[in-house]
């Protein structure tokens, strides 16, 4: 009983004396009561990532082979010539080379006065002209030569030699003569039968129409 109650007058004592720190250790309960209940701090934001460049999606258009084949094919060192202009051109060196045979046996008869009673066929087949004297004449000569003596062309202020356009043959009882017709022709040539002579001309004066008449035996 003794020792009971030494313990129990101990204790009181020691409730008296840890009296005065009751409120400074109050204070600190509620300090730390409140500091448990405040929210946890969140974490700071992270700065986020710069945005990405966007990527490009188009693709520099390809060139077609069409436009590249424009770009590097080389253009003509000339543009070509018209089908107009072609078809004159071919007509023209057509026109300087003399007539076939075969076109002279098909062509027309033209007007060269006196052949007729000499035997003589005149033809003309586009720009050339054939005096063809086979046959004998209307007094019974046969042909025998022919001489060019004269073959140009008159134009106004100049006179150019007509000669490298005028063909002449005499062989075997034949004689010919076939000139390119053109204006200001002149062509003078001696048709020679075994009884006579003839001076064939013919003929176009410049500045004029074609004439019907395209020569004359005198």
């Amino acid at each position: 009983m003794l020792l009971a109650g030494w313990r129990t007058g101990e204790r009181l004592d020691s409730l008296r004396r840890m009296r005065p720190l009751l409120p400074a250790l109050a204070s600190s309960v509620l300090i730390l009561a409140c500091r448990s209940s405040d929210p946890a701090p969140t974490a700071a934001p992270t700065a986020s990532a710069a945005p990405l460049a966007p990527s490009a999606t188009i693709a520099a258009p390809a060139r077609t082979t069409e436009t590249a084949a424009s770009v590097t094919a080389p253009s003509s060192a000339a543009p070509s010539a018209s089908p107009a202009a072609s078809a004159s051109a071919s007509a023209a060196a057509a026109s300087d080379e003399p007539p076939t045979r075969e076109e002279w046996e098909t062509a027309k008869e033209v007007v060269v006065t006196g052949s007729t009673a000499l035997g003589c066929d005149t033809k003309r087949v586009r720009d050339w002209v054939r005096v063809l004297c086979a046959k004998p004449n209307d007094t019974g000569g046969t042909p025998v030569e022919v001489k060019l003596k004269k073959a140009e062309v008159i134009r106004p202020g100049e006179v150019v030699q007509h000669r490298k356009n005028v063909k002449t043959s005499g062989d075997g009882g034949t004689t010919m003569l076939m000139a390119k017709y053109v204006e200001g022709l002149n062509v003078e040539a001696t048709f020679s039968w075994t009884d006579q002579e003839k001076l064939l001309v013919l003929w176009w004066a410049a500045g004029k129409p074609e004439p019907r008449q395209l020569g004359a035996f005198k």
